[in-house]
């Protein structure tokens, strides 16, 4: 994006007091994430540890509660296979994977505010937000904690965006 601004736009950013962005590279952002100790590398060499706080600070997600642990299909997990079927039968998928835009297209035509809507929305917001917009697909990893749509304010969403940003950039 920088690279396309013209010299006035380059010195209107440098006014306003955002002059550094104009010498990172988009690219170099997560390219600067140690991923085994969630610590970016800034330009002037110091250090910026993320933290589940600033996540909370940043974003505004609950922070503190349950831990969310990813899960993918397991024969020994009733609780997610429970889950899981009834996702399948609903979005009616034949190979498991509902693309982002139908999902987010369920939510704006219809009133629901219920279990439904708030299941489908969290499902959302973890795959588009938590986990970039690069990916098309919703993740089934999740769903076993949204089985109970009363437990999703009690989870540590906070850690969830930290260890997200992590393995996208690991990904």
């Amino acid at each position: 994006m920088v690279t396309q601004l013209n010299e006035a736009q380059t010195k209107a950013v440098r006014s306003i007091g955002f002059a550094s962005f104009l010498k990172v590279d988009q690219k170099q952002i997560p390219g600067n994430l140690d991923t085994n100790s969630a610590t970016f590398l800034l330009l002037d060499g110091q250090r910026f540890v993320v933290t589940a706080f600033d996540a909370y600070v940043t974003l505004g997600v609950l922070i503190g509660g349950r831990e969310i642990m990813e899960s993918s299909r397991s024969l020994t997990d009733e609780e997610y296979d429970e889950v899981h079927a009834a996702w399948v039968k609903e979005w009616k998928i034949e190979n498991t994977a509902l693309k982002l835009t139908p999902c987010q297209s369920s939510f704006w035509p219809k009133k629901d505010s219920g279990e439904r809507f708030r299941r489908n929305f969290t499902i959302y917001l973890v795959n588009y937000f938590f986990s970039g917009p690069k990916n098309r697909y919703c993740s089934k990893s999740i769903l076993k904690y949204v089985k109970d749509v009363n437990q999703i304010a009690s989870l540590d969403w906070c850690k969830f965006v930290v260890q997200k940003l992590i393995s996208s950039v690991r990904n």
